[in-house]
């Protein structure tokens, strides 16, 4: 049953309502702290951390060649998720937690199943805090459907709570942000609910405007809630009491327009803001990748033709995948797709490599410290070289790639037909 919202007595004890005169203004009812989990040797959330960084400072890229060490299918259908929201896997404590049909438990040593629950609906992105995961489910299209976030034990399996995403339409579930008591779900058509953790009951919510949406995430040094909403928004991550009365989402301190549209998740890092873009139109190549200061500031800009993929960042090293229009193919556009680091703190290049396959990708690359992976829809995993630009290995799989993690010395997987591969040297 979907969770509808209420006002908690917390809230009101936070709006000075209860048992007190004390004016509702100025008073703050979110002063915890908030974990982004940039330094944690897990993978907590679909990339990586509340920041999208897609780097985990502590994994071993894999260098050589790779082996499958374990497949499992995850969902049924030949090409389910070409171009449907895919499961992301999560990675806690030696147990990697997935969606697809049902919600997966499975361990990381040998890939057996621990649990597997509610086979018959589809669950896609996922993320982990403190013993629950938060995972999403839709039923109908992408189109036209309805979305929940679930709240589910990590042990067991057991749903604790689920509500539904109050999308009118493209309802389409990305995977959920946890910050501090708050989980936030968010559909592509740009609404963003923000639920409390203990029992799911929704706290506020931006309506959205419609079109592909950005996540809310938290900056790792602010402690900042950034969304898109036509543009981008900066918003305080506390409450004043009586914003929280009225369930109004929080002020918003800053508003900025990127240079032309943004097409991926934004990532934070390193007090920076990075907004991936795409062209006016798709044959063109007047597409940039900004990056924004913490105040709205903008630092620099990167030509990157019809559009880029979100970045993958660790340390002063940002990988993008650019994909430049070059003509036709029958109906669709043929696209040059390039490997680019930058210097994440001015945007300077300092290498590129051209992929082969001419059609587009939506994995964001992640990255360790030695290795940066690419998927294509090619169904190829690329790793290259973080230093250098040289390309490591290519492994082709059976379908295109449509999420990655990385853990240790191992890679995971997942395809569009379904299918949970983990790699390891």
């Amino acid at each position: 049953m979907t969770t509808e919202p209420k006002i908690h007595r917390r809230q009101l004890l936070a709006a000075g309502v209860v048992g007190t005169s004390s004016s509702l203004s100025g008073c703050l009812s979110n002063d915890q702290t908030i974990s982004t989990y940039a330094d944690s040797s897990d993978w907590r959330f679909a990339y990586h951390d509340t920041g999208h960084s897609g780097y985990n400072p502590a994994a071993s890229g894999i260098t050589d060649e790779p082996q499958i060490r374990f497949e499992r299918s995850i969902a049924d259908g030949s090409d389910r998720y070409r171009y449907d929201l895919p499961p992301t896997p999560i990675v806690v404590d030696g147990v990697l937690y997935i969606g697809g049909d049902g919600v997966h438990a499975i361990d990381t040593d040998d890939g057996r199943t621990l649990w597997h629950v509610d086979e018959d609906t589809s669950y896609h992105g996922s993320a982990m805090v403190g013993g629950t995961v938060y995972i999403t489910s839709r039923s109908g299209t992408r189109n036209d459907g309805t979305s929940f976030v679930h709240a589910v034990d990590a042990d067991s399996g057991q749903e604790q709570w689920q509500t539904e995403i109050t999308a009118d339409n493209r309802p389409g579930p990305y995977p959920p942000i946890v910050a501090g008591s708050t989980v936030y779900g968010h559909a592509e058509s740009g609404v963003v609910q923000a639920l409390s953790s203990d029992d799911g009951a929704t706290e506020w919510t931006v309506d959205g405007w419609g079109s592909l949406n950005i996540s809310p995430i938290v900056t790792f040094d602010t402690e900042t809630l950034y969304h898109y909403e036509e543009r981008i928004k900066a918003r305080e991550s506390g409450q004043s009491g009586i914003r929280t009365l009225l369930r109004q989402p929080p002020a918003v301190i800053w508003e900025q327009s990127p240079p032309g549209s943004t097409s991926g998740w934004l990532t934070v890092r390193n007090e920076t803001l990075y907004a991936p873009g795409e062209a006016s139109a798709h044959r063109y190549n007047d597409g940039q990748m900004s990056a924004h200061g913490t105040d709205g500031s903008e630092k620099w800009t990167y030509d990157i033709g019809a559009r880029s993929s979100p970045p993958a960042i660790a340390g002063e090293s940002l990988y993008i995948v650019t994909l430049r229009a070059d003509g036709r193919i029958g109906h669709n556009y043929r696209y040059e797709p390039t490997v680019v680091a930058l210097d994440a703190t001015d945007g300077t290049e300092r290498w590129t490599q051209t992929l082969e396959d001419p059609r587009p990708t939506d994995a964001q690359p992640i990255v360790t410290d030695d290795v940066v992976y690419i998927g294509n829809v090619g169904k190829e995993v690329h790793a290259f070289d973080t230093e250098s630009g040289e390309q490591r290995w290519s492994y082709t799989l059976d379908s295109p790639v449509r999420s990655l993690a990385t853990v240790g010395n191992d890679l995971y997987v997942v395809t569009a037909a379904g299918m949970l591969y983990a790699l390891s040297s």
